[in-house]
């Protein structure tokens, strides 16, 4: 099954890398993190945790998954050094900002929604096999939560990526 997967991923690699680049140039983001246990190959039955970044366009509802081995500050740096829009985590710091800017949200749950596929994941299948096979959930989790924002059958994106690739 894995290198289904990992072949199946193959071809979601450009979608998910120009996801990136929108959500990116959003003028508005709203941003959490998840924890997901992941196999140490150093350490037989060991899991330690890599986290999901969580970056959610409430306008364009857009979802990006960006899975870190560490909970350092580089993955949220590099995911956010040139963006330039309002970022929301957890509280918002000035609540002025909410009540002059209509497309603000008073809260953050819609990234926590965002978020509850993966807590439904970790109670199913555990922990994720492998670094790597992290960063292929945070792509499918990617894919299939814009998706369903946009009310599209998530298989109907693979359908459309093995047919072409470049023009979705």
């Amino acid at each position: 099954m894995d290198g289904w997967v990992t072949s199946s991923c193959g071809w979601f690699v450009p979608l998910c890398e120009a996801q990136r680049q929108i959500i990116q140039h959003s003028s508005y983001l709203m941003a959490d993190e998840t924890p997901i246990p992941v196999l140490d190959r150093t350490k037989p039955w060991k899991t330690h945790l890599g986290y999901h970044g969580v970056y959610y366009d409430p306008v364009a509802k857009r979802v990006l998954f960006d899975y870190r081995p560490g909970r350092s500050r580089a993955g949220p740096n590099d995911m956010l050094k040139n963006f330039r829009g309002h970022l929301q985590i957890g509280l918002m710091a000035k609540l002025e900002k909410y009540v002059t800017d209509g497309r603000l949200e008073i809260d953050n749950n819609l990234v926590e929604n965002a978020i509850r596929p993966v807590a439904l994941g970790r109670k199913n299948y555990l922990f994720a096999g492998s670094h790597e096979g992290a960063k292929r959930a945070a792509m499918i989790y990617t894919l299939v939560a814009t998706a369903k924002l946009h009310q599209v059958e998530p298989f109907e994106i693979k359908r459309r990526a093995a047919i072409s690739p470049m023009q979705h």
